[in-house]
């Protein structure tokens, strides 16, 4: 089985045991009507997804091995790439930012203390889940030596 395009992650996200409509789905994730559809059907070709009196919903015999696998490492680098990518082509993106800067010692250790802050405010905040999955924000942070990623860059 292939893994999820960030799209039909999108739609799983919003599902949960008891079902949903179509037009909740619709409305929580922002898509048109057609797509939605589309996605369920195929998600439900798939496994998983169903659908029953209550609506959709995500599918409850979905073996343990899909699961890992649409959640594996290189599943959710392929969705990070990909949102990291439509946010830097994007004129309308709010704030994207991104320095090549010098850190050592104090200023390095200062940095990684506010990224640990950061993380405890993010999952704080996940815990509040409040509103439509649309609504909610993409943040996004990497710290790598500009030297590794170069060569990185030269042997791939």
């Amino acid at each position: 089985m292939k893994g999820l395009s960030t799209i039909e992650r999108v739609i799983l996200e919003t599902l949960n045991t008891d079902g949903k409509s179509l037009n909740d789905i619709q409305f929580e994730t922002g898509l048109s009507s057609n797509v939605t559809f589309n996605l369920l059907q195929a998600l439900i070709i798939r496994g998983l997804v169903a659908h029953g009196k209550n609506g959709y919903h995500v599918g409850k015999h979905i073996p343990q091995e899909v699961i890992e696998k649409l959640n594996a490492e290189d599943a959710r680098r392929s969705e990070a790439l990909e949102l990291v990518s439509v946010m830097a082509e994007s004129t309308k993106t709010t704030e994207f930012k991104m320095r090549k800067v010098y850190l050592e010692g104090t200023d390095e250790k200062i940095f990684k203390s506010l990224l640990i802050q950061m993380e405890g405010l993010l999952n704080d905040a996940s815990k509040k889940k409040k509103g439509n999955l649309k609504d909610s924000k993409v943040v996004f942070w990497a710290v790598e030596n500009y030297g590794t990623l170069i060569q990185r860059m030269m042997e791939g």
